[in-house]
């Protein structure tokens, strides 16, 4: 009897210590190590650094907090939405003084990179590399569920989210830059830029040719929260002056609005007026006036040239100079006398006044 019982115990254990001995489970997608450097730089600088190691059960920090397994698997489906790829990291800029960043790279399996260096909602956009491909995200997913890892390693995040918000609008992704001495080409710039130059409507609109010297691409996420409506702003020289002019770029393929049509066709109007083209005149040969649109046309010369502001709506061109004094030169070029028209101020000199397109006051 002893001896089929010593056998049967000794089964029994065995099966035990099978059952005790299944291999630890899988990391959620072969996750194995998660790194995540966080830094605020403004008046002030926070940084913040944090490691996490898969222990078969769930992830374990460096500062011996724990992670639950979903929460890494929720990151990586939160991923599955950056799918616009690019060729250079993104950044969105709502507000100064404030700026994060955000590096996350995880390994094993699925290894993957995340970067923010983003102020706006939710530190849109969001850069994922994988697989060697670069790819932007725009929903703040990542953020989402991003933040419940962040909340479990440490209280700053359980009430943190950065201060700003679509809904006023004013969220401005860089998209690329082109410069004409190719100093800081990138991204969809240059072809915007070339497409730009070549546009049928653009030369009708500006002359040909069309020769820019620098230009930016980016989005409103105001007006495209996924970042599809691309806007570009280019500068080159129009009838003496140096013009920014925006327009719309898709895919490197540039176009004008059709609502800024008619705009554009005011401002030759504008241009070829008798004011302007005094200021042109008297501008000094190193720095062209520059002229751009904040809903009128403005132009700014030397400080001791007059801004120049019209609104296409109204027929008159208002004048402005200020200084210690108030060079009379282009005034007396239109045949107005300054000085009736100039009040001082604190030891200021200002001259308002408003000048039909032929120069002459209009009272």
């Amino acid at each position: 009897m002893l001896g089929p019982m010593k056998h049967t115990v000794w089964v029994v254990a065995l099966l035990s210590i099978t059952v005790h001995a299944d291999p630890k489970s899988k990391a959620p997608h072969g996750a194995k190590h998660i790194d995540i450097d966080y830094t605020w730089q403004s008046f002030s600088r926070d940084e913040r650094h944090y490691k996490l190691d898969w222990n078969g059960a769930q992830y374990k920090s460096d500062k011996a907090k724990l992670v639950d397994g979903k929460l890494v698997a929720a990151l990586y489906d939160a991923l599955s939405t950056a799918t616009r790829e690019v060729p250079d990291e993104l950044q969105c800029i709502s507000h100064t003084d404030d700026y994060p960043a955000f590096t996350i790279k995880i390994d094993g399996d699925e290894p993957i990179s995340i970067t923010s260096r983003s102020n706006c909602h939710a530190y849109v956009p969001w850069n994922l590399k994988k697989d060697g491909k670069l790819y932007a995200q725009f929903d703040g997913n990542a953020w989402r569920a991003l933040a419940p890892i962040l909340a479990g390693l440490d209280g700053k995040w359980q009430a943190n989210e950065p201060m700003a918000s679509t809904s006023m609008g004013g969220e401005m992704v860089g998209l690329g830059q082109y410069a004409r001495n190719g100093q800081s080409n990138n991204g969809d710039a240059t072809a915007c830029v070339r497409s730009f130059e070549t546009d049928a409507q653009a030369r009708q609109l500006f002359g040909d040719p069309i020769v820019i010297d620098e230009a930016a691409i980016g989005c409103d996420l105001g007006s495209s929260p996924d970042c599809s409506s691309d806007i570009g702003e280019a500068r080159f020289a129009l009838d003496g002056l140096d013009a920014q002019i925006d327009f719309a770029c898709t895919n490197g393929t540039a176009s004008i609005p059709q609502a800024a049509v008619a705009t554009y066709r005011d401002l030759r109007k504008f241009l070829a007026s008798k004011p302007v083209r005094t200021l042109v005149k008297h501008a000094s040969a190193d720095s062209r006036p520059r002229v751009w649109n904040n809903g009128s046309w403005s132009i700014e010369g030397d400080l001791n040239m007059p801004m120049l502001d019209w609104d296409p709506r109204g027929t008159t061109i208002s004048a402005r100079a200020m200084g210690r004094t108030i060079d009379p030169t282009f005034w007396r070029e239109l045949g107005i006398d300054p000085k009736p028209l100039t009040k001082q101020e604190n030891g200021y000199a200002e001259l308002k006044a408003k000048l039909d397109f032929s120069g002459k006051l209009v009272k």
